[in-house]
């Protein structure tokens, strides 16, 4: 009897801990995304200070030099959503130099819920490089 009620308790403690841990499966998904561009010129840092979801997003963007990793102020970046599998653009969102290799992007809308890709584009003298980030918005 004292071995099946521990094997019991161990059971419900094992679920207990499962129900507080957050994980992918929880409906949040991680707002932070980096990647090398596609020129290998530029490292691309988004996020947001909220999650993601249908209608105005504001996102912020660190801009950095592959090679030197230093920040690369003063570029003209663009950012624009797709959503491939119904061909459905959202309004394109100029970034707003914050000073120091950040930007602002305001208010990059999602229309509906659904995989959408996500492309910057950064141009700097005469370099320019782009990268996509996909997000899954609920």
């Amino acid at each position: 009897m004292q071995k099946r009620s521990l094997g019991f308790l161990a059971l419900c403690l094992g679920f207990l801990g499962g129900v507080g841990c957050g994980d992918a499966s929880d409906g949040q998904q991680e707002t932070k995304r980096e990647a090398d561009g596609d020129s290998g010129s530029f490292h691309f840092l988004l996020d947001t200070d909220q999650p993601i979801s249908q209608g105005k997003n504001d996102f912020h963007l660190s801009l950095s030099s592959i090679s030197t990793k230093t920040p690369l102020p003063g570029a003209m970046v663009s950012v624009a959503a797709r959503m491939p599998a119904m061909a459905h653009d959202a309004a394109s969102a100029d970034a707003v130099d914050a000073g120091g290799g950040e930007y602002d992007v305001p208010s990059l809308s999602f229309s509906m819920a659904g995989r959408w890709v996500v492309r910057v584009e950064a141009t700097l003298d005469m370099t320019s490089d782009e990268t996509t980030f996909t997000y899954d918005i609920p």
